[in-house]
Protein backbone atom coordinates (compact mmCIF):
# COMPACT_ATOMS: atom_id res chain seq x y z
CA UNK A 1 0.00 0.00 0.00
CA UNK A 2 1.39 3.39 -0.87
CA UNK A 3 2.07 6.36 1.56
CA UNK A 4 -0.97 8.14 0.57
CA UNK A 5 -3.19 5.03 0.87
CA UNK A 6 -1.84 4.44 4.23
CA UNK A 7 -4.69 3.64 7.10
CA UNK A 8 -3.30 6.57 9.62
CA UNK A 9 -6.50 7.88 11.09
CA UNK A 10 -7.74 11.41 9.89
CA UNK A 11 -8.50 14.28 11.97
CA UNK A 12 -11.92 16.32 10.60
CA UNK A 13 -9.88 18.85 9.64
CA UNK A 14 -7.99 16.71 7.04
CA UNK A 15 -11.47 14.65 6.07
CA UNK A 16 -12.62 18.33 5.41
CA UNK A 17 -9.65 19.24 3.47
CA UNK A 18 -9.59 16.20 1.41
CA UNK A 19 -13.25 15.93 0.42
CA UNK A 20 -12.64 20.09 -1.25
CA UNK A 21 -9.54 18.17 -2.53
CA UNK A 22 -11.44 15.95 -4.88
CA UNK A 23 -14.29 17.80 -5.63
CA UNK A 24 -13.35 19.31 -8.55
CA UNK A 25 -11.85 15.82 -10.02
CA UNK A 26 -15.43 14.44 -8.88
CA UNK A 27 -17.72 17.42 -10.75
CA UNK A 28 -15.82 16.72 -14.07
CA UNK A 29 -15.38 12.66 -14.16
CA UNK A 30 -19.10 12.95 -13.11
CA UNK A 31 -19.68 13.06 -16.77
CA UNK A 32 -19.59 9.34 -18.43
CA UNK A 33 -17.92 10.47 -21.26
CA UNK A 34 -15.40 12.68 -19.76
CA UNK A 35 -14.16 9.69 -17.29
CA UNK A 36 -14.30 7.31 -20.36
CA UNK A 37 -11.81 10.14 -22.26
CA UNK A 38 -9.78 10.26 -19.32
CA UNK A 39 -9.47 6.72 -18.64
CA UNK A 40 -8.19 6.36 -22.18
CA UNK A 41 -5.57 9.33 -21.84
CA UNK A 42 -4.26 7.10 -18.69
CA UNK A 43 -2.95 4.61 -21.66
CA UNK A 44 -1.15 7.56 -23.40
CA UNK A 45 -0.75 10.28 -25.39
CA UNK A 46 -3.84 10.73 -28.29
CA UNK A 47 -5.26 13.05 -30.31
CA UNK A 48 -8.97 13.66 -31.22
CA UNK A 49 -9.28 11.48 -33.94
CA UNK A 50 -7.70 8.79 -31.96
CA UNK A 51 -10.40 9.63 -29.02
CA UNK A 52 -13.40 9.66 -31.61
CA UNK A 53 -13.31 6.53 -32.49
CA UNK A 54 -12.32 4.76 -29.79
CA UNK A 55 -15.48 5.92 -28.20
CA UNK A 56 -17.79 6.69 -30.50
CA UNK A 57 -18.60 10.79 -30.35
CA UNK A 58 -18.64 13.05 -32.74
CA UNK A 59 -15.39 15.58 -32.91
CA UNK A 60 -16.97 19.02 -31.06
CA UNK A 61 -18.10 16.54 -28.35
CA UNK A 62 -14.89 15.31 -27.98
CA UNK A 63 -13.58 18.49 -28.22
CA UNK A 64 -15.92 19.69 -25.55
CA UNK A 65 -15.06 17.50 -22.98
CA UNK A 66 -11.47 17.91 -23.93
CA UNK A 67 -11.33 21.27 -23.21
CA UNK A 68 -13.61 20.97 -20.07
CA UNK A 69 -11.18 18.69 -18.55
CA UNK A 70 -8.25 20.94 -19.99
CA UNK A 71 -9.68 24.13 -18.04
CA UNK A 72 -9.98 21.85 -14.81
CA UNK A 73 -6.17 20.88 -15.49
CA UNK A 74 -6.57 17.11 -15.56
CA UNK A 75 -5.13 16.82 -19.12
CA UNK A 76 -2.40 19.12 -21.14
CA UNK A 77 -2.39 19.46 -24.90
CA UNK A 78 0.84 19.32 -27.40
CA UNK A 79 0.71 21.13 -30.72
CA UNK A 80 2.89 18.82 -33.41
CA UNK A 81 2.26 20.60 -36.96
CA UNK A 82 -1.33 20.73 -37.64
CA UNK A 83 -2.19 18.01 -34.78
CA UNK A 84 -2.96 18.55 -30.97
CA UNK A 85 -1.97 15.59 -28.61
CA UNK A 86 -3.81 15.35 -25.05
CA UNK A 87 -2.39 13.24 -22.22
CA UNK A 88 -3.16 13.10 -18.25
CA UNK A 89 -1.42 16.13 -16.03
CA UNK A 90 0.80 13.90 -14.11
CA UNK A 91 1.15 16.85 -11.85
CA UNK A 92 -2.28 17.76 -11.33
CA UNK A 93 -3.03 14.03 -10.71
CA UNK A 94 -0.33 13.63 -8.01
CA UNK A 95 -1.78 16.55 -5.94
CA UNK A 96 -5.21 15.40 -6.15
CA UNK A 97 -4.41 11.40 -5.82
CA UNK A 98 -3.17 11.44 -2.20
CA UNK A 99 -6.59 13.33 -0.78
CA UNK A 100 -9.02 10.79 -3.37
CA UNK A 101 -7.09 7.83 -1.83
CA UNK A 102 -7.63 9.06 1.92
CA UNK A 103 -11.44 9.48 1.16
CA UNK A 104 -12.32 6.42 -0.44
CA UNK A 105 -9.98 4.24 1.77
CA UNK A 106 -12.18 1.74 3.31
CA UNK A 107 -9.64 1.90 6.57
CA UNK A 108 -10.45 5.33 6.92
CA UNK A 109 -14.38 4.37 7.66
CA UNK A 110 -15.32 3.79 11.29
CA UNK A 111 -17.63 1.57 12.28
CA UNK A 112 -18.56 3.17 15.51
CA UNK A 113 -22.40 3.06 16.05
CA UNK A 114 -23.63 6.40 18.06
CA UNK A 115 -27.36 6.57 19.95
CA UNK A 116 -29.02 9.89 20.08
Amino acid sequence: MDKACSTARRAPRQAAQDAEAVRPLLKVMGEPNRLRIFSLLTQGELCVCDIENAIGLPQNLVSHHLGVLREAGFIRARRAGQWVYYAVDKTTLSQVYPALCRLFNPEYVKDDLRAC
